[in-house]
């Protein structure tokens, strides 16, 4: 994902970082990085600069996929917020941000569906989704983008 200053933000599974780079193009440099636990997956940053970042837990334990909100400020290991969906996420990848709504993209949903779900920006804890995208066309959806 890149933010608003062309900063390039990377989820990397090894080692379990998560970093953001300046001059992505011409000198890649590292500004920060800060862990996170278990399969990561898809990264997208807000309009605040936070930095929604999926994990996949459910290979740990089935219901423990979250995404991992990481804010500015963040470096190392240390707790941050994270946003929970009811029912849980069971196997997301990937994300977008339109509208102040996150687009989540997950394989096996609620009763096991393929399904894009979409909670509001910003939100923490455990929330119950906007609403619930489902469509046969949906086959084990991965990449997820909105664009112009």
């Amino acid at each position: 994902a890149l933010d608003g200053s062309g900063n390039l933000y990377v989820s990397a599974n090894y080692p379990s970082t998560f970093g953001e780079f300046a001059n992505p193009e011409s000198d890649p440099t590292l500004l920060r990085s800060a862990c996170a636990h278990y399969m990561r997956n898809g990264v997208i940053v807000g309009s605040r600069g936070i930095a929604y970042l999926i994990i996949d837990g459910a290979r740990h334990r089935n219901g423990s996929s979250y995404l991992a909100l990481i804010k500015p400020s963040d470096k190392g290991c240390s707790k941050r917020p994270v946003l929970h969906a009811v029912p849980a996420f069971f196997d997301p990848i990937d994300d977008a941000l339109f509208d102040g709504h996150l687009y989540v993209s997950d394989s096996f949903y609620g009763s096991l569906r393929p399904a894009v779900v979409v909670m509001k920006e910003g939100a923490q804890g455990e929330q119950k989704p906007q609403f619930v995208l489902t469509n046969g066309a949906f086959r084990l959806p991965r990449g997820i983008a909105i664009g112009p």
